[in-house]
């Protein structure tokens, strides 16, 4: 019936050719009323860093698309690769590469006049989400030290990102870092060395450079950390007081001031309150036994400190409660030895008075002796005195007083006594 002719038949599927020699060959595209959806691996990728992205077409009856089914991809921002990709099982798939520009990646795709909405992919520093900053130590000695400061730069996803240029900065006075401009590395990490004397806060950010086509358009990203410094070293002070303080007798304390282990200081004043209203300033002494007396006046409770600075404006107290032991009330006994004068009429004799103070612990220092026999009164500096008495004079009793100066105090202890010349 058709001998000696060829025959090119050509069927229509659903609106999509599918023919081989009808007006040329023809790929299979999209039946119209089918969806199609687009996904990707990642929704962020580094410098060059690459994805997947799947196209996936259902008919209008929700079935996958016929397998040969051509997807067109397209994107804003990089490349991908390749571009037109037959389905199989309803899907597409393709790579997305990233260069070397920071912005935000659209990529589409099509079949025929079947589209699909672009699926958006963070590139570079747009992808950045969070600056991590870690020092290491977190705290540096007082009066100057280095800390590593690590910078880690993630996606939303916690993912590290690559290649991300950092800036290191501090405001503290005095502080440095460096280096300041860095690149992170393929851990999404970059260190830099902070030296301070105070504490400091470290900003990193994560910023496009100048050289980044996206330059301009793309926002920054900060993290911060705070670098402490260490407690000021402190000289160690320590107060020993006497077993048994009693009032009016010299109190001994021991006191200990050396500077602070490792701190390279001395010891510039030192200084003693000893919680009766009195004080004593030692200057620039140190070492473990200093040793300082003092004379409570009364009996009590008193808390006695000790404050040692050194040169490098440290400074420590420290403190002790003594109990002193109340003294009996003072007083003077006078005892006397008479030796008569060897001439005649015998009417004369050579007294010896002796100051007795009580209770022993006080020493007299100053003694105004009145001999009761009209006699002009003397002094001494011992407790002991002769006098001449004289019958002739009066007698045979005479009252002797004794007015006793306490070492270390204004006291005075008076003493009586009645002495007889025979």
């Amino acid at each position: 019936m058709f001998e000696g002719r060829s025959i090119v038949v050509c069927l229509a599927l659903g609106g999509a050719l599918l023919a081989a020699g009808c007006g040329g060959e023809k790929s299979v595209l999209a039946p119209s009323g089918a969806a199609l959806s687009l996904a990707s691996t990642a929704t962020a990728v580094s410098f060059n860093g690459t994805a997947s992205v799947s196209a996936r077409i259902l008919t209008a009856q929700g079935a996958a698309a016929p397998d040969g089914t051509l997807v067109t991809f397209s994107t804003t921002l990089g490349t991908v690769a390749p571009v037109e990709v037959p389905t199989a099982g309803g899907v597409a798939m393709t790579t997305f590469t990233a260069g070397p520009a920071s912005g935000t990646a659209v990529v589409t795709a099509n079949s025929g006049s079947v589209g699909g909405g672009g699926v958006r992919i963070a590139v570079g520093v747009a992808a950045v989400a969070r600056v991590q900053v870690t020092p290491t130590p977190p705290v540096i000695p007082f009066g100057g030290g280095s800390s590593l400061i690590a910078a880690l730069v993630v996606d939303a996803n916690n993912n590290p990102l690559a290649g991300i240029p950092v800036t290191f900065s501090t405001t503290a006075a005095g502080a440095t870092v460096s280096p300041t401009n860095l690149k992170t590395d393929p851990k999404g990490i970059a260190q830099s060395t902070l030296t301070s004397s105070r504490p400091a806060t470290v900003t990193v950010t994560a910023a496009a450079a100048p050289s980044d086509p996206g330059f301009g358009s793309v926002g920054p990203t900060q993290g911060t950390a705070v670098v402490a410094t260490g407690p000021q070293p402190v000289p160690v002070v320590t107060v020993t007081p006497p077993p048994t303080p009693m009032a009016q007798v010299p109190a001994a304390f021991v006191i200990g001031a050396v500077p602070a282990p490792g701190s390279n200081t001395t010891i510039s004043n030192v200084a003693i309150a000893f919680g009766d209203g009195t004080s004593a300033t030692l200057g620039a002494v140190s070492g473990p036994a200093i040793s300082v007396q003092h004379i409570y006046a009364t009996g009590g409770s008193y808390t006695v400190s000790v404050t040692a600075t050194d040169s490098g404006g440290g400074t420590t107290t420290a403190a002790t409660v003594i109990a002193v032991g109340f003294q009996p009330p003072a007083g003077v006994k006078i005892a006397a030895e008479v030796a008569p004068v060897p001439q005649p009429p015998n009417t004369a004799a050579i007294v010896t008075l002796t100051a007795t103070l009580a209770p022993a612990s006080l020493v007299g220092v100053r003694y105004v002796w009145t001999f009761g026999d009209g006699e002009p009164p003397q002094t001494t500096t011992i407790n002991q005195v002769q006098h001449r008495y004289d019958r002739t004079k009066g007698g045979p009793t005479f009252e002797v007083t004794v007015a006793v100066t306490v070492m270390g105090s204004s006291q005075v202890v008076p003493g009586t006594s009645i002495i007889i010349v025979p």
